[in-house]
């Protein structure tokens, strides 16, 4: 189970606390798309949890690194005018 959560959930350890507190602006946008109705609340929910998987997966120095940062440059463009939600730009 360690080395699951070390592997696919868990930030590395040398990067400390920092990258949690960037997670925390994911909060406002879960109270955003929670008030949506239907199918897209799943949607716009699975939109969110593969937002943070790209993001702590892009802190793994790959080649696929440029690929993840353009993702998550995508999806906080979606957000911003779906949702009028800037501030997920901070969190790159």
């Amino acid at each position: 189970m360690k080395k699951f959560l070390r592997a696919h959930i868990l930030f590395p350890e040398y990067l400390g606390f920092a990258p949690y507190f960037w997670v925390l602006f994911i909060l406002p946008v879960l109270s955003l798309t929670s008030a949506i109705e239907g199918v897209s609340k799943y949607f716009w929910s699975a939109i969110i949890i593969f937002y943070v998987k790209v993001y702590r997966d892009s802190f793994m120095t790959t080649k696929s690194f440029d690929l993840r940062i353009v993702i998550q440059l995508v999806i906080d463009m979606i957000f911003a005018v779906v949702f009028n939600y800037i501030f997920l730009f901070r969190s790159l």
